[in-house]
């Protein structure tokens, strides 16, 4: 069950920030740089989702789960000011953000962390941000 929600959850984060970023023509985003795997040769900036853990969250009258999400955000040869401003765009679109998930209920998504990475074998940028997120099984 919870191992399920949390791929129905990565799901709806994938279609909210492709909707959000590549349906409203937004300028630095397009629908490839969500996803994939970090070997895929593509443009900067791109997104993966790297890392998720998922636990029960339920009460008498609910269940659900607690879910903490890893994004990383693979900037290219940028400022640290430019990472900054990509990983804003994503934080913007999901903090607090109400999308549906297929059977599950979408209670509250919020940024918790943001760590910007130098990478030492290249001048470029990474950046993680983790979520966490709160679903209730319809």
């Amino acid at each position: 069950m919870q191992e399920n929600s949390s791929h129905i959850l990565v799901g709806g984060i994938f279609t909210h920030l492709v909707n959000n970023f590549v349906v409203k023509s937004h300028h630095i985003w397009t629908k490839n740089d969500f996803g994939g795997s970090i070997g895929a040769h593509r443009s900067m900036p791109y997104m993966i989702f790297s890392k998720r853990e998922t636990r029960p969250w339920r009460s008498v009258t609910f269940e659900g789960g607690h879910h903490r999400i890893w994004l990383e955000v693979y900037c290219g040869e940028v400022s640290l000011k430019q990472a900054k401003l990509y990983a804003l765009d994503i934080i913007d679109a999901l903090h607090g953000a109400d999308f549906p998930l297929k059977g599950h209920a979408l209670i509250e998504i919020q940024h918790d962390q943001a760590e910007y990475i130098k990478l030492a074998d290249k001048n470029e940028f990474l950046v993680r941000l983790l979520f966490t997120v709160l679903t209730v099984a319809d």
